[in-house]
């Protein structure tokens, strides 16, 4: 799969105009998320689920038993 190019993602710089430093922060995610993804062997979204509970939301991969690690 090609890499994406970042400058895409953040869009165009207006007069001097540079992306929130959350931009970095955010790439690194998607980096680690989709890592996570190929390391899972490339699911298709009927393999994932997530479960909603008083305490909070896991979402996983086949069965809730592997819940994949929040990215906060």
């Amino acid at each position: 799969m090609p890499r994406l190019d970042r400058r895409r993602l953040v869009g165009p710089r207006h007069r001097g105009h540079r992306p929130p430093d959350r931009t970095r922060n955010l790439w690194d995610r998607v980096e680690a998320t989709h890592q996570a993804w190929e390391e899972h062997d490339g699911p298709s979204r009927d393999r994932f689920g997530l479960t909603i509970t008083a305490d909070g939301q896991t979402l996983w991969v086949d069965t809730p038993e592997a819940a994949i690690p929040s990215a906060n």
